[in-house]
């Protein structure tokens, strides 16, 4: 569906940046050299462009586990002070260092939250030295919820997002929705502000992240009644078509009997007057 295609498009994104020659250089550098640094802005600009190429990402970083640098769309910052990019993010770093560090295998996405309600999905790429022991780098590309899931939104839908049971991203009515389905079947039709919505899950194959949607109930069954109004339509013109095809090729197929009969009768009753 659009949204799996979304981050497995963020996916390729960071997969590539990932396979920068400049970037998989620095990550294997304790210390950054003056040439190094100059590296640096060429990173700053390849995750600039690559905002630019795919305008679902609203941040790109890399963190160097080596050096402690993280490099994002806009600057570098050195290891005393890499907590400072998690504040242009409103996230404690605590949360954004752990989600990095907790990354394992080579993708990875996870919500991640800011202090003033702006949720986030992290889709991560790590580069490790050896064989998925010793992690070098990790490149990662946020995306922010809403900006992205408004398009499947309108006054009629909404879209939430589900992580462990609970609500990560949505309304009050979709909070009230997870503690009614309680883990139920999708399908189920739910009264949520007097009003009936049908309420329905799909599980992300990409990470552990549940989409839930909430419809009104009247324009969740529209297309069906529609269809239903298509199909007793189709049937009586069917009908009608077959009553009259009937009595049309009855007539053409009984009309050469009766005149055989009509001259056979008038034949027999010449005879019987002579």
């Amino acid at each position: 569906c659009g949204k799996e295609s979304l981050t497995d498009e963020t996916e390729n994104m960071a997969g590539l940046l990932a396979a920068d020659t400049t970037l998989t250089g620095l990550a294997g550098k304790y210390v950054f050299t003056g040439e190094d640094m100059m590296n640096q802005r060429d990173i700053v600009n390849l995750f600039a462009r690559s905002r630019q190429q795919q305008q679902t990402i609203t941040h790109a970083f890399v963190y160097f586990f080596r050096s402690g640098r993280l490099v994002s769309e806009s600057r570098g910052y050195s290891k005393p002070v890499t907590d400072m990019y998690a504040k242009t993010l409103d996230v404690p770093y605590a949360f954004f260092y752990d989600a990095i560090q907790d990354s394992s295998g080579l993708y990875a996405v996870q919500p991640l939250s800011s202090t003033d309600g702006v949720s986030y999905l992290l889709v991560t790429y790590n580069i490790y030295a050896d064989s998925y022991t010793n992690k070098l780098a990790t490149v990662g590309l946020l995306l922010r919820i809403s900006q992205n899931l408004i398009q499947w939104e309108d006054e009629n839908s909404e879209v939430f997002l589900i992580q462990d049971g609970v609500k990560i991203y949505g309304s009050a009515r979709a909070t009230e929705a997870v503690r009614q389905m309680g883990g139920g079947d999708s399908g189920i039709t739910l009264t949520l502000d007097g009003e009936k919505y049908v309420c329905s899950f799909q599980v992300s194959g990409v990470c552990d992240i549940t989409f839930g949607f909430l419809t009104r109930q009247s324009e969740y069954y529209q297309s069906v009644r529609l269809l239903q109004g298509q199909l007793v339509l189709e049937i009586i013109i069917y009908i009608f078509f077959g009553i009259f095809a009937s009595i049309f090729f009855s007539r053409r197929t009984w009309s050469p009997f009766q005149k055989i009969l009509d001259f056979v009768g008038a034949r027999c009753t010449g005879n019987a007057e002579s």
